[in-house]
């Protein structure tokens, strides 16, 4: 996830709510197999809602504004 607070890229279908979205495999680590990031990508972050969708909870510093 890219943060995309300016809302560039519309249309895109990896770039939606303020985040570019990207899924890599280990197979072929610099593709991007994601190709949407509504049907890819955006179940993933849903128990970090509270926190803008990125996970905070193991780096307390993160947490800090």
């Amino acid at each position: 996830m890219i943060r995309n607070g300016a809302g560039r890229f519309a249309g895109n279908p990896l770039w939606a709510d303020g985040w570019g979205w990207a899924m890599f495999i280990a197979d072929d680590p610099a593709r991007n197999v994601a190709t949407s990031g509504d049907a890819d990508c955006k179940a993933c972050p849903i128990p970090a809602a509270a926190s803008e969708r990125v996970f905070v909870q193991g780096y307390p510093t993160l947490g800090k504004r």
